[in-house]
């Protein structure tokens, strides 16, 4: 029996449907009949909506200046008791239906006004029912359509010439609104809608809703004052309608006083600053990095001056207490607390030096070992597994974008676990058949994972499953917005209930690779350099130098490491005849790369020297040229492309 009853739901709720849609189609078939018969459609519109619709009772009249139209049908032959005045004096600015419960001894009143040329309220349609009713919104929407349909069929008559050229003049000016390219309404000061443009039907109108009548604060996030205000406004306004929201810069203008009973209109013209909006909202999160990067690097910079005594004075510590086995335990313990302390203020001095180092070459690996360690002394309940690649060589591209982008991945992923789970993060290289290398950061998580719908929009602007402002939702879409800069790429793979998973591309720039997925040094055993080459090495970053004297090394040169300008000159000087090549890093601290090649220059014309730079154009390569620089090497560059640039220039007389 349960079980039918079940079975029943579906089928009376189509019944329902099919018996209102049917008894709807009758209720329009009888107007127009009455309005091909010439018949007086005020005196039977009114029978026709108690006889079809649930409803005892009907009244329609219409009050302008020149016609004057009544009509009353009631099914048990009552007489007339609604007070029109009554409604007239209460909802006096209403231009859509409303609903009036337990008035002029009747439960319910359905009010309808009439409206004349989208602007002028000339009459009302009233349905009333003594009984209880349940007023569903499905059963609104129909009811609002047959009364429009009887408010356009009371203005299908002959119209005079004057009023046809009046309503030519009307049509124009539509026409030329509907060409405008922004949403125009045009509202009263009650904020009801009686006019929108073809821009703003396209942009606002959904299934199921009717713009005109309807309130524009139901629409829009707008204050009252906008209706109010007897001059010019212009503010912000947000729209959210499911999954889409926009930003609009709102302008409006009064249109001036109407003798037509509902006071100013106004004209409204929306902006769509969305795209402003997304781009303020990337400036203000790199300068939110930049203000923490700052912070971190003064805390961690005063932090260290304070270890170095801490460290400075246990080391003095333990020297006298050897004797004290307890209290050197402790010395030691201090010790370590401080060279543990000593790491965090190194990883924040790491991350905060990328807010100005701009050099245009990206250490993967160290910019999320740097996070990786933050985030993991930050959150305790989090554990952070890493599997980072050897061979990742650097890549072309912004430290502090990566950097952000990283950070926002792993906020994510903490936030999806309610700041408990394991994040693992890796590092490695791919080759696709094009033979395009690109670097590949995973960060995955084991949290509550995504639906296939969420994925889609994920990296949507303003998209976000926790939204407390319009400041949220902004991450992911700017962090793929910044891969794709770099000419990268981000995927996600997620399942609910199986964590969600983050794939970067980033691409490799080489020269000459061949697509192999070998390392380096395998693809070094190739090409060889001619044995016994010495060459030097001048670069601030020591990753970049390890890099460069694996390769060398294993190829059969012997290799000298200068760290800065000054060093690279001073080695040159005492060194000068046991070296063949420079390789001369031309970003660097205090003693720069064009005063070295100089100084070098002035003391050998001979010698071989390579410029490696991320930043030169074909100009600056032009101008190198007069201080007779040998080969030129675009960071980042493969161990190939080291290697064929050195046979290159050595070979040349």
């Amino acid at each position: 029996m349960q079980d039918r009853d079940i079975m029943s739901e579906p089928v009376n709720y189509q019944w329902d449907f099919y018996e209102r849609a049917i008894k709807n189609y009758s209720v329009i078939l009888r107007l127009l009949s009455i309005k091909d018969n010439k018949k007086n459609l005020f005196h039977e519109a009114p029978v026709i909506f108690v006889e079809e619709l649930p409803f005892e009772v009907c009244k329609i009249t219409i009050e302008d200046e020149k016609n004057r139209e009544y009509g009353f049908f009631s099914i048990d032959g009552a007489v007339d008791n609604i007070d029109l005045e009554v409604i007239k004096k209460d909802y006096a600015h209403a231009f859509s239906p409303f609903i009036l419960s337990n008035c002029f001894n009747y439960n319910i009143l359905y009010v309808y006004p009439l409206i004349y040329n989208e602007t002028e309220r000339i009459g009302y349609i009233i349905l009333g029912s003594e009984q209880k009713k349940v007023m569903t919104e499905s059963f609104m929407r129909e009811l609002r359509m047959l009364c429009n349909i009887f408010n356009k069929l009371i203005f299908v008559n002959p119209i005079p010439s004057h009023e046809y050229e009046k309503k030519s003049d009307i049509l124009v000016y539509k026409r030329s609104l509907d060409l405008f390219p922004e949403p125009v309404f045009l509202i009263d000061n009650m904020g009801y809608i009686h006019y929108i443009n073809k821009k703003a039907e396209e942009e606002f109108s959904v299934e199921n809703r009717f713009l005109i009548g309807e309130r524009f604060n139901n629409i829009f996030d707008v204050s009252d004052y906008i209706f109010e205000s007897p001059s010019p406004v212009e503010g912000r306004v947000e729209y959210l309608l499911g999954d889409d929201y926009r930003v609009f810069r709102l302008k409006c203008y009064p249109l001036g006083e109407k003798n037509n009973g509902i006071g100013s209109m106004r004209c409204l013209i929306l902006n769509d600053t969305s795209q402003e909006k997304i781009e303020d909202e990337y400036h203000h999160q790199i300068k939110n990095m930049e203000s923490l990067s700052l912070l971190a690097g003064g805390l961690a910079h005063d932090f260290n001056n304070l270890l170095t005594g801490i460290v400075g004075y246990t080391s003095l510590m333990k020297s006298f207490l050897k004797e004290e086995g307890r209290l050197l335990k402790y010395t030691v313990a201090i010790e370590n607390a401080a060279q543990r302390a000593t790491k965090l203020a190194h990883h924040l001095l790491n991350f905060s030096r990328r807010r100005t180092k701009r050099d245009g070459i990206v250490n993967v690996n160290a910019i999320i070992e740097d996070l990786a360690f933050i985030f993991r002394e930050s959150y305790r309940d989090i554990e952070v597994k890493k599997n980072f690649s050897d061979m990742l060589p650097p890549i072309k591209g912004d430290e502090t974008d990566i950097q952000n982008v990283l950070l926002n991945i792993l906020v994510n992923a903490k936030d999806a676990m309610d700041g408990k789970g394991i994040i693992s993060i890796s590092t490695n290289i791919k080759y696709l058949k094009n033979k395009k290398g690109f670097v590949v950061i995973e960060i995955g998580d084991n949290g509550p994972g995504m639906t296939k719908d969420i994925m889609k929009k994920v990296f949507e602007p303003y998209f976000t499953t926790k939204r407390v402002d319009n400041r949220l939702g902004m991450g992911l879409y700017i962090a793929k917005q910044i891969i794709g800069n770099h000419g990268g790429s981000i995927e996600i793979d997620s399942r609910p209930q199986e964590g969600t998973r983050f794939i970067i591309y980033l691409p490799l720039l080489y020269t000459g690779g061949t697509g192999d997925t070998s390392s380096d040094k395998k693809e070094e055993k190739d090409v060889n350099l001619k044995p016994g080459l010495k060459i030097l090495v001048v670069d601030d970053e020591e990753f970049i130098r390890d890099f460069l004297r694996g390769i060398l090394k294993a190829s059969g040169a012997h290799v000298i490491e200068a760290k800065d300008g000054y060093e690279a000159v001073d080695m040159f000087k005492n060194t000068r005849d046991k070296i063949d090549v420079i390789i001369l890093d031309m970003i660097m601290p205090g003693k720069k790369g064009d005063e070295v090649l100089k100084e070098i220059r002035a003391m050998d014309k001979d010698v071989k020297i390579i410029v490696s730079s991320g930043y030169m154009n074909e100009t600056q390569k032009q101008s190198f040229k007069e201080h007779h620089v040998n080969g030129f090497l675009d960071k980042p560059y493969t161990g190939r492309a080291l290697i064929n640039t050195i046979n290159m220039v050595c070979s040349e007389k």
